[in-house]
């Protein structure tokens, strides 16, 4: 009885992401969700969910970009942002990673930027598969927050570091 309430359970968590999925995807086609912290920015379009991290110092004398932009596919900035500088306008497979130049993105930050690409149900896909290997469920544990504080604080750092003078 129990093993089968908890694959119950399972199955229910199971669609539930797969709903979740399919609305993420039906919504990025007409819309541009775009969230930059420390000039690291993940954006969500056309069914892919991409994450840009500048690999060059500030610019000296300028500003950290940090925002959140929402948009429909038909303004200019949507066109402006999918214009040719997207690899997912010409196809590619399961996941993707490159590095761009970038300066069209940030003037305080010429570039390269490395580029990470993950279609959204393969992401929630790999999130349901590793819940799935979790027999205890998701425990916070302080030694794995005090690892993943520690990440967060050590990437923030490396992403303001600023060229000298300015």
């Amino acid at each position: 009885m129990q093993t089968q309430i908890h694959c119950r359970s399972r199955l229910l968590v199971g669609l539930a992401f797969s709903f979740v999925a399919a609305l993420l995807v039906v919504f990025s086609y007409f819309n541009v969700l775009s969230c930059t912290v420390f000039d690291a920015t993940v954006a969500s379009e056309k069914g892919v969910i991409s994450l840009q991290i500048p690999l060059t110092k500030l610019a000296g004398g300028k500003d950290l970009r940090n925002d959140l932009r929402f948009f429909r596919r038909t303004s200019a900035d949507s066109r402006k942002m999918v214009t040719g500088q997207r690899p997912w306008g010409n196809g590619f497979g399961f996941a993707g990673f490159g590095y761009s130049r970038g300066s069209w993105l940030s003037e305080s930050r010429p570039g390269p930027f490395l580029e990470l690409y993950v279609p959204i149900w393969f992401l929630f896909l790999m999130l349901y598969v590793w819940l799935l290997a979790r027999p205890d469920g998701v425990q916070f544990r302080l030694r794995s927050m005090l690892w993943l504080t520690t990440l967060v604080a050590a990437s923030a750092w490396l992403l303001t570091l600023r060229e000298p003078g300015g």
